[in-house]
């Protein structure tokens, strides 16, 4: 296919790959949390280190700073004989050795000097100016220094060299050398609309073979992902190979490069490069600097690859020692890579060294960090203190994304960060993004869902007005997928829960319709998550809970089962349920390690909003924690452990129940006092003419800390099964369908 340019009507041959721009935005998947769902999000983009456009789910376009390709140079002024260093006779008619003419180009400080030089010497100017000119262009590009006026000069210096009529002469003098150059600086000023560009790209795919410098390779990728362009996946590929075979002469700075443009081009190397790409980098680590580990952990993350875990340990080794030299970018994006591939932190360091530097970080640093320390399950006590105590969300605020609005709430809820004035000025700052038409759906939910988790009861008003605004719209509402929908309808049951606006939910938000459509949405992902195999982790619990039935020292009114829905509206799919003689609903929860936060091991924001759905419908809940499980070792150990933990999750209950007063609910037989063989198991009082506790009583209880199952406010429920009024009234709040669904994650061991 052919081009003409628009200087001169030039017309060029383009090479195979598409003229069209490709999107930046790369997808990445955070883990679903309880009504976390992490499509479009997460933010996990790399940014540049001069600016911060938006990521991942938004559209943070990440530079990882590439080295400025070195210019091409003529041989000594001076010399006879040879065309590179004979004089060139300008338009002034003044003579001028190429080689000064070279070293002019690259002594300009301004877009005027360049096109001085070119109006002089233009005629006369060979392959290798043109090439310093594009460099020049380009460095000054990546510095930021082109601002202003000065980047519609460098436009139009570019469509003058578009003029030269010895231009198409020129491309063909061009080796890989100077096409790298163009191809890199092109890309970097975004000009791509002419045929030069494409030209540039095709003549170096040509020469690819008779290329020997790794330096021209990693430019030519690193200018096509920042000029947005689609290139063909062969030819990424043949570009990938190429650099693979030219690894042992390559710097670290090339390999990162060439990593990041083909994770922003949305090309995935074959697992085979990866893991020599990144062999070469652990080999190139004492070169390194922290933005060649940081954005090359990010590339391969962004793919879906995963460095083997010797290559991973080696990387962020280097990092932590690196440290005292990176920026917050760099930091954050190490943060987020480590989440995506790791699922642990590997030195807490990085979140010390980015609290150091919080005063420097832009607003997408921050979320995007605050965003892996959610999934990584780790509280960052420094980072908030930092951002508090120097009023850095001030200056944050105002600037940030929807993006990282919906990142920055979604991690103060997983990590339980009950910061009200924060999440308030998150949702006021969400409103005016709305009016702008600037809120997603999805960014929406997630920010709605979080003050639902957090229980900010002051902020429900400013919750029914986002979706009141979003859903009024019927072209705006069809946006909505099952994710946006499952966490509303949660949103919906906290609102009901807590008698809050008006104790309608979202029923004066949302039409009727609308509501059924969440609570359908809930409902299908129940069906899905019921049918899975439960984890290990899971059927021991249940295992042993068995166990104990058969020997006598539990007995039950209905018999726990697995993957039961919680009764009366079905609001949450519960491990393991069941009813005791004694009439008191138990919700047996495996909770494995995604389940907890580090340091402290509490519970995460989904795991105690699961809780507290659970308590609000009259269930004891019992909280088994993966890391007290491992540690027993016999099924005997086990059975002691899991009796202790309901009875001191019904004790728990009973107290707050009474307000701390002598508890009249008996507990279930002690596990020190083994029955008799053949006696009964002692039956438990039927507690249902209890009252069961006001929702602010269940509010309080859950508030004192469902950290772990071993204290008594870890297990927040009321003893006993709702009296039939409450339960109607309960069930009258349910969808038409009857069935209301949350989300919850599976347990993970």
């Amino acid at each position: 296919m052919t081009a003409t340019s628009a200087a001169a009507g030039l017309t060029m041959t383009l090479p195979s790959c598409q003229v069209k721009r490709h999107s930046s935005r790369s997808s990445s998947s955070s883990g679903q949390s309880a009504g976390w769902h992490g499509r479009r999000s997460a933010s996990g983009r790399s940014q540049e280190s001069t600016s911060s456009s938006s990521s991942s789910s938004s559209s943070s376009s990440s530079r990882l700073r590439s080295s400025s390709p070195a210019g091409g140079t003529h041989a000594a002024a001076g010399g006879r004989g040879s065309s590179a260093r004979q004089a060139n006779r300008g338009g002034n008619g003044k003579a001028i050795d190429a080689p000064l003419l070279t070293a002019k180009i690259k002594q300009a400080t301004t877009v005027a000097e360049l096109q001085q030089l070119v109006q002089q010497h233009g005629v006369s100017m060979d392959h290798i100016h043109m090439a310093a000119i594009v460099n020049t262009l380009g460095n000054w590009q990546q510095r930021g220094q082109l601002r202003g006026s000065m980047q519609q000069q460098a436009q139009q210096l570019l469509a003058g060299i578009e003029q030269l009529p010895q231009l198409q002469q020129l491309l063909v003098q061009c080796r890989c050398h100077q096409l790298s150059q163009l191809v890199w600086g092109l890309g970097l000023l975004g000009h791509t609309h002419t045929g030069l560009f494409a030209a540039c790209l095709d003549r170096f795919m040509q020469q690819l073979h008779l290329n020997d410098k790794s330096q021209h390779v990693s430019n030519v990728l690193y200018g096509a992902a920042k000029a947005g362009w689609e290139m063909d996946p062969g030819q990424v590929q043949q570009l990938l190979a190429a650099l693979v075979r030219l690894l042992p002469t390559a710097k670290p700075q090339e390999v990162a490069s060439s990593l990041w443009a083909a994770a922003v081009m949305g090309q995935v190397p074959t697992e085979q490069q990866v893991q020599q790409l990144l062999a070469a980098l652990v080999r190139l680590l004492p070169d390194a600097e922290p933005q060649h580990v940081a954005n090359s952990l990010w590339a391969v993350a962004t793919m879906g690859q995963a460095p083997t875990g010797q290559q991973l340990q080696q990387l962020l080794a280097a990092l932590v020692r690196l440290l005292p030299a990176a920026n917050p970018q760099a930091l954050a994006n190490s943060l987020w890579a480590a989440a995506k591939i790791a699922q642990h932190l590997p030195d807490q360091q990085l979140l010390v060294c980015l609290a150091g530097q919080v005063a420097a970080a832009n607003p997408q640093n921050v979320a995007n960090s605050l965003w892996a320390c959610a999934q990584l399950r780790v509280y960052p006590a420094e980072l908030f203190a930092a951002l508090e105590s120097q009023q850095h969300w001030g200056r944050l605020l105002p600037a940030m994304t929807g993006q990282n609005l919906a990142n920055t709430a979604l991690a103060c809820a997983v990590l339980r960060h009950r910061d009200e004035r924060l999440l308030a000025g998150l949702l006021q700052h969400a409103l005016a993004l709305q009016a702008a038409g600037e809120l997603n759906p999805q960014e929406l939910c997630n920010l709605c869902w979080s003050v639902a988790v957090l229980d900010l009861q002051q902020l429900a008003g400013s919750v029914d007005q986002l979706v009141q605004a979003a859903a009024s719209s019927q072209q705006r509402w069809r946006e909505f997928i099952a994710a946006d929908l499952m966490q509303l309808h949660q949103v919906h049951l906290w609102l009901l829960d807590g008698q809050l606006v008006g104790g309608r939910g979202l029923a004066g938000a949302l039409t009727q319709q609308q509501l059924q459509q969440c609570s359908d949405a809930c409902s299908e992902s129940h069906q899905t998550r019921a049918a899975q195999p439960p984890s290990a982790f899971q059927q021991q619990v249940f295992a042993t809970l068995q166990q104990l039935t058969a020997a006598g020292q539990l007995s039950w009114q209905q018999p726990p089962t697995m993957e039961q829905l919680a009764q009366p509206d079905g609001a949450c799919l519960i491990d393991i349920a069941g009813v005791t003689a004694g009439g008191m609903r138990l919700a047996i929860e495996a909770d494995g390690r995604f389940h907890f936060l580090w340091p402290g091991r509490r519970l995460d924001g989904s795991s105690q909003h699961r809780n507290m759905v659970l308590a609000a419908r009259g269930y004891v809940v019992v909280s088994v924690p993966y890391f007290e499980w491992k540690q027993l070792k016999d099924p005997h150990q086990k059975q002691q452990y899991l009796l202790q933990l309901i009875n001191k999750a019904i004790q728990a209950v009973s107290n707050a129940q009474h307000g701390g007063a002598t508890h009249q609910q008996q507990p279930l037989p002690s596990t020190r006092r083994k029955p008799a063989h053949g006696s009964t198991t002692q039956q438990h009082p039927d507690n249902s003419t209890q009252p069961p506790p006001s929702h602010h009583q269940q509010q309080a209880l859950l508030r004192k800390g469902q950290q772990r199952v071993k204290q008594p406010s870890d297990a927040s429920a009321e003893a006993g099964p709702w009296p039939a009024a409450a339960a109607a009234s309960l069930a009258s709040r349910a969808s038409p369908s009857g069935r209301v669904r949350c989300i919850r994650q599976r347990t993970a061991e």
